[in-house]
């Protein structure tokens, strides 16, 4: 099934004018984000489901703004609890920004107001979509996306197992 997976990534690359990677399964980096209410959060405690999926977005972004529309959209047949929202920039910021976005598509969500999670998921590009699965990085794809209903069935395939 990983293989199945790993297919689908890697042919959106094709549709999306990013990146699609496949990784070692790499342990999720140690970063540390905000929560809406001003506290500190290690990247260790952003979920605690098995397998689940981190969306990073940035407050200027098009094509993030699509993202978390069309996750509005796909929320009520979406898993509760697999999908965590990371907005670049200060709590503020991510604040409003959550706001102005269906309060991040009514995810939970935390600010990476120092890009300590940028940098350590080595992200250059947002949208980003970051699987996770018992606390390893299994894949990622960023960049530009155009067309949200290219992921969508990454995003369902990964987050309904």
């Amino acid at each position: 099934m990983r293989v199945g997976i790993l297919a689908l990534v890697i042919s959106l690359s094709a549709v999306c004018a990013g990146r699609a990677q496949a990784l070692d399964q790499s342990a999720l980096p140690a970063f540390t984000l905000v929560s809406p209410a001003g506290g500190a959060v290690a990247s260790s405690e952003i979920s605690t489901e098995a397998r689940w999926l981190l969306i990073y977005v940035s407050t200027a972004c098009g094509s993030c703004d699509r993202l978390l529309a069309a996750l509005e959209r796909w929320r009520p047949t979406l898993p509760q609890g697999r999908i965590v929202v990371v907005i670049r920039g200060p709590r503020d910021d991510a604040q409003r920004y959550a706001t102005g976005h269906a309060d991040a598509a009514g995810l939970p969500w935390y600010a990476d107001a120092d890009q300590q999670a940028s940098r350590a998921l080595g992200l250059q590009h947002e949208p980003a979509l970051i699987a996770v699965e018992n606390g390893r990085v299994a894949w990622l794809v960023t960049g530009v996306l155009n067309d949200p209903s290219a992921v969508e069935p990454v995003i369902r395939n990964w987050t309904v197992r």
